[in-house]
Order: structure tokens, then sequence, then C-alpha cells
């Protein structure tokens, strides 16, 4: 059943790749696309995919720092895998929601217990959306006369998307350190549990272990503040990093651009709009908003090309590789039973 449903997102994600690709290039003519692949930058293209794969394992420096903190003892390597598995799951379920859970598998196959695993993707996550929404507000604070202008094309986008970062941000915030919240979860599960679970009590008991121990780590973590300041250092340059991708794709395309902060600026605000949105990895979405947002600084017919060259630079290589490596850590794992904590 699981198989069946992870097979119907990617068809799904493949689709909509189609889709939005073929918008974008349909009415290009044949000899200016050509014309196009034949002038450009390999040297461009090829420092924004090793930026790309920067991005993506910066998040196991994230980690390794985490689990340095909890005592878990695992391979880089390891952590790299968990990487580009939860950025592939991530990129064909909606909202980004499938990442993490897929990480948590994976991680536990490797006898990481439930509760420290779970409490360091927290951390990151709360390090990544703490940094997001700190670039964001640094983009707005420096540059707010350009986007002032811009942003009035997706307004009701923005305004949407702002609401639900800084919701999604409080609600890390409070599950990181709220022993109210935690009981909560507590219930709520239990309840589900005694609906579709054959031995309830069993469940119930390993999962009030999994969330004592969960807070046996969170008070190890609150006696290393600058475990956040560093995760959020971590998360900060990696945003950075991808941000600037689209401006390599443009010099790849011999575009007339040298101003590399504007680049990051607007897609930090389409990254911001599209990553709470419920379509994987926000595919069509996010270049609409190419398009709509760099109008002042990409020419009209260079527009589409730019847009789709970013992607496949800053994501749609990425999601080849991260495939990869879920097919490769499927056959590594799929005869090795978990440990049951």
């Amino acid at each position: 059943m699981k198989k069946n449903k992870t097979i119907i997102q990617l068809l799904f994600f493949v689709f909509l790749l189609v889709i939005s690709t073929y918008l974008l290039i349909k009415d290009i003519h044949y000899h200016t696309f050509k014309k196009i692949l034949n002038n450009t930058n390999i040297y461009f293209i090829g420092i924004g995919l090793i930026i790309s794969l920067i991005y993506v394992s910066m998040e196991s420096i994230a980690f390794k720092l985490v689990f340095n903190v909890l005592n878990v003892k695992t391979k880089f390597i390891q952590l790299l895998r968990y990487s580009f598995i939860g950025f592939y799951f991530s990129a064909i379920t909606p909202s980004s929601t499938g990442g993490q859970p897929a990480q948590i598998y994976y991680m536990k196959k490797n006898d990481i217990p439930i509760s420290k695993s779970t409490l360091t993707l927290l951390l990151c996550i709360f390090a990544y959306q703490t940094s997001l929404i700190l670039i964001f507000l640094m983009s707005f604070i420096f540059q707010y006369h350009y986007l002032i202008e811009i942003i009035q094309r997706i307004k009701p986008l923005l305004i949407f998307s702002i609401t639900i970062n800084f919701t999604m941000w409080l609600l890390f915030l409070i599950l990181l350190f709220s022993k109210n919240m935690i009981k909560y979860l507590i219930i709520f599960t239990t309840k589900i549990l005694n609906k579709f679970t054959k031995q309830p009590e069993s469940a119930i008991n390993k999962l009030h272990y999994i969330i004592e121990d969960y807070h046996e780590c969170a008070m190890i973590i609150k006696t290393h503040p600058q475990l956040l300041l560093k995760l959020i250092l971590i998360h900060s340059t990696q945003l950075i990093l991808r941000l600037s991708i689209g401006f390599f794709a443009a010099k790849a395309l011999g575009l007339p651009t040298n101003n590399v902060v504007e680049f990051i600026t607007i897609q930090t605000i389409i990254l911001f709009t599209v990553a709470m949105l419920p379509l994987p990895g926000g595919i069509g979405i996010s270049e609409h908003l190419y398009i709509t947002l760099f109008t002042k600084i990409i020419p009209k017919k260079m527009l589409n090309i730019a847009a789709i060259t970013t992607q496949i630079m800053n994501y749609y290589f990425i999601v080849l590789i991260a495939l990869i490596v879920v097919v490769y850590s499927h056959f590594k794992y799929q005869n090795k039973k978990p440990y049951s904590t």
C-alpha cells in the first residue's frame, strides 16, 4: 500500500514536471532553443550543480552536530544518505511533508532511536525555518524599495505564505520545548491507536517510552544553547547557497546581470512563498513566480528558459541524484528489520 502511494506521488511529480516544462518551452522556437543551448556556458552550469550538491550535503553537517550532542554514532556517508532521501521524499509529496518520516524510517534501520531522530529533525527543521524567516526579513530590510514594487503582483499569495510560515515556526518551537504539547500529542495519538491498532496498550506503552526519551534528549539540548545557533548558521549558509543558484543559471545563459544580491532577494521571496503550498516542490508555481518577479532583471524573451534552467540546476538535478540514493538504500535495507525503539 505504502509502495503504491509512493509510486503515485512520483508519477504525479513527473506529470507536474512535464506539464510545467512544456508550458515554459512551448512558445520557444526550435532554432532559438538550439542557439541558446549552443551558447550556454557549461562552466557556470557546473558551478550551479556543485552548489546544489553542497546545499543538500550541508544538512548532513547539521545532523552530525546534533547526533554528537545526543551521543549517536554514525558515519558521515550515512548522514549524506539521509539528506538525499529527505530531499527526494520532500520533492514528491505536497508541502514537502514526506521527507522527515522517510528519514526517521531509514535512521531507525541504522538503529538510531526514534526519539533521537525525531528531536534531531525537529531541531533542524526549526533552524531551517528560522533561517528562512531571517533571510526573508533581511531581504525586505535591505531591498525594501525594490521588493515593495514587485511583490504587489503576488500580494495575496505572499500574505498567505507569511501566515503559514510563521505559524509553522511557532508550532515547531512549541513542539521542541513544551511538555504540555507533547502530552496532547500522546492523547491524540492514543485515540488513533485505539481505532487502528489491534494491541493499543503495547503501542501506547512504546509511545510513552519514546516521548520520555524525547524529553530527556530535549533537556540535553537545553544545556547546549550554542547548538541551535550553530544550526541556524549552517542552514542560513545552506539557503544562501541555494538562493544563489539562479544567478549562475543566468550567467550560464549569458544574461546581462552581475548583481547576485538581487537574485538571492527574489529567490528568497519565491522559496518563502512556495515552501508550504500543497504541491510537490511547488512545481509550476515556482516557475510562474520566477517569470512574474524577474521581469525587471531578465529580458522577456529569456524568462521562460531562465526559469526552467534555474529549476533544473537547483531542483530537478538533485531529485534525480536523490532518486538514485533512495533506490540504493531500498535494496540495501529491504531485508533489515529496524530494532523496536
